[in-house]
């Protein structure tokens, strides 16, 4: 028997080892996930009124107002409950969705994910020397008490399933003290060009890749003034292993001759538009550059797959009376895992990211006095029933949360995007190509 055969024999085992293994099992409990709609099985993160854990105080299909927002209390973070006047209103109509639902990403990704562990490192330098598709670190591998399992988790988070990345529509809405002051609408896209797991027959890889790992961008308009912006970001896989290197960025905006470089590296680039006007960019998204750790599993409710629709397809939706609430929506319930990293004396910055999914659910940075807080919003594929297939390939299963919504608070500033139509397959043909391409930034469309 050949060399190949036996490293094709070895895979095949270690798939059918996985399939056998029933989901809530796994070499740490601690990653354990819950079985579908088993809402008994829920672990309160803070402050529980019923810390016997005897059972929980809602269920599938249940509907909570204002009124009755304490009872949620122990399945919120605890920044979140303490700016509840922000993330919940009078007149919200909370649906509890189901708990615990299954949201695993299809089956090609999870056999990337076998096919090479053990192969991924985590540097010293808090980088990472990666694998061309799947996760990094095979959930199941990763030991509590490893001083590097944050570390994994967060690039496990960095490289979790996204389909080709996301496709769509955005408004940026930017309220001070609840009054909506500047309001921007536009288009954005992420193309994942590297370690895309549906194409295993082209080396992981958009064949014209060169060695960009990604690409990001947008073009957005103020419809009361006419001001335009658009943006190039790309990442060269050396950053992952590199902290001290820099994104390639450029703009195009009202007034440019051409596309100028700059020599700044934002870490969340959906907001580089935005910069001049002093939105805040939050960090962690350089997972090298921090030093993360697992500070917590816990059990949240979050709007892991929101059926209120937003902007482009409503553009009316009521976030509150300081535009930042998606508490009329479905919220489920999820186990979390919690990945922290010291900022500075004082300050941090947490990653609150559903465990079977790594999609994040939120985000808090600074000092526990004064944290700045973002919250997200999912939409998962398979319950829309006009979502796109993948080009060329249509029969390929997609078992995708895409992010729709995301609000930010900080004091008394309040940040809003909505992309209700986004989606993580790429255009067809050569419009993938073109989308990406620097000289694409000075046609406005």
């Amino acid at each position: 028997m050949t060399v190949r055969h036996h490293q094709r024999l070895a895979y095949l085992l270690a798939v059918a080892l996985t399939l056998l293994v029933p989901r809530g099992v796994s070499a740490d409990p601690q990653w354990t996930l819950p079985e579908p709609g088993d809402c008994g099985a829920a672990r309160p993160v803070n402050g529980s009124a019923d810390p016997a854990g005897s059972g929980v105080p809602f269920g599938a299909g249940d509907v909570f107002g204002f009124d009755r927002l304490s009872a949620l209390e122990p399945y919120l973070p605890r920044e979140v409950w303490q700016r509840r006047d922000h993330f919940f209103f009078e007149g919200m109509r909370l649906e509890v969705g189901p708990c615990f639902r299954s949201y695993a990403p299809p089956g090609f990704f999870r056999e990337a994910t076998q096919t090479f562990a053990g192969r991924a490192r985590a540097l010293e330098s808090g980088g990472l020397e990666g694998v061309p598709a799947g996760l990094p670190f095979e959930p199941a591998s990763i030991d509590a008490g490893d001083p590097q399992a944050g570390q994994k988790w967060a690039w496990n988070v960095a490289r979790r399933y996204r389909g080709a990345g996301s496709f769509g529509d955005l408004r940026l809405t930017y309220a001070q003290r609840g009054e909506a002051t500047v309001q921007l609408v536009g288009s954005y896209f992420v193309a994942f060009l590297t370690n895309r797991a549906d194409l295993a027959a082209a080396d992981y890889r958009v064949p014209w890749a060169g060695k960009q790992r990604w690409a990001s961008g947008g073009r957005t308009r103020d419809p009361s003034s006419g001001a335009y912006c658009a943006f190039r970001h790309y990442r060269d896989p050396r950053v992952e292993r590199t902290p001290d290197l820099i994104d390639d960025l450029f703009f195009y905006s009202t007034g440019s001759r051409k596309p100028e470089r700059v020599g700044w590296n934002p870490e969340f680039p959906m907001l580089v538009c935005a910069y001049e006007r002093g939105f805040y960019l939050a960090r962690g998204g350089r997972i090298e550059r921090y030093r993360w750790r697992v500070a917590t599993v816990r059990d949240l409710l979050a709007p892991i797959n929101a059926r209120t629709p937003a902007y482009p397809e409503a553009e009316n939706r009521s976030f509150g009376a300081f535009g930042a609430s998606l508490a009329s929506d479905r919220w489920e319930l999820r186990r979390v895992l919690v990945l922290e990293a010291p900022l500075g004396p004082g300050q941090s910055v947490r990653r609150y990211v559903d465990l079977e999914t790594l999609f994040p659910l939120y985000h808090v940075e600074g000092a526990d006095g004064g944290p700045v807080i973002f919250q997200y919003a999912g939409r998962w594929s398979e319950d829309r029933p006009d979502y796109p297939r993948w080009p060329e390939t249509p029969e390929r299963a997609l078992r995708i949360i895409d992010p729709v919504a995301r609000v930010y608070v900080g004091g008394s500033e309040v940040v809003r995007i909505e992309a209700w139509n986004t989606v993580a397959v790429p255009p067809e043909g050569k419009s993938l190509r073109r989308m990406v391409s620097e000289s694409s930034l000075a046609r406005r469309r």
